[in-house]
């Protein structure tokens, strides 16, 4: 743990700094297994040489302040509460040629926007390897003022499409994040095993049939739901 003072990453205040997780680390506590070792393999595809074992995910000591991650903390509680860990099948409609999708249901759409703006840019700013690939741009600085309350009302243009993950192998691994253009809209994909999130970065909607799934105000959420290692 940091023992001077440095900028707080979001606030800016010198402050004393602590351990924060880039992703929660309840997130990484459900994909091990019960009665399994409390270890977790961190590895490269093209290198499984490069490896190391963590107990409790990725964390940075030159992150944030405690007031700060207790704040960010708040949405993590939220976005872990949404995105159960317990899957109830009952909850599965299908739909257009034979796809599925899961209830949800009623969110605080405006909180659960707020765990995943923390969340990517979280991830924008980390130093370790795992987040190499989300490369925010622009979006890094209107993510944090959104963070810090003073651009509210970018928070509308940030949404979501919530995807159940259901591979018929090797459910339980959390993949590193990425960005990705669709359609030519800015999106940043995380796995929260047992789901994906494909975060909306930019102003423009999502194409069909996507903005039928999008988070929105007032709307029940639902997932659109994937058995297989794609997008």
């Amino acid at each position: 743990m940091t023992s001077f003072l440095l900028p707080c990453k979001l606030c800016g205040e010198q402050k004393k700094l602590i351990k924060a997780h880039i992703i929660p680390k309840q997130y990484y506590k459900r994909i091990i297994h019960e009665g399994s070792k409390p270890h977790l393999l961190k590895f490269e595809i093209d290198d499984i040489s490069n490896k190391s074992i963590t107990q409790s995910g990725i964390y940075q000591d030159d992150f944030l302040c405690a007031d700060c991650d207790n704040k960010i903390g708040q949405y993590d509680k939220y976005g872990y509460d949404v995105l159960t860990r317990q899957i109830d099948d009952k909850k599965l409609q299908t739909v257009a040629k034979g796809h599925q999708v899961y209830e949800i249901g009623e969110i605080q759409v405006e909180v659960f926007r707020l765990f995943l703006v923390s969340l990517a840019w979280r991830a924008g700013i980390a130093q370790d390897q795992f987040f190499n690939l989300i490369k925010l741009g622009i979006y890094e600085e209107r993510l944090k003022q959104i963070l810090l309350g003073k651009k509210s009302e970018v928070l509308d243009s940030i949404t979501a499409v919530i995807v159940l993950f259901r591979p018929p192998k090797y459910p339980d691994i959390m993949w590193s994040p990425f960005c990705f253009k669709m359609d030519g809209i800015n999106l940043a994909i995380f796995y929260l095993p047992p789901w994906k999130i494909w975060l909306k970065l930019d102003r423009r909607p999502f194409g069909h049939p996507f903005d039928k799934f999008a988070l929105a105000v007032g709307k029940p959420a639902y997932a659109v739901v994937h058995d297989s290692w794609s997008i």
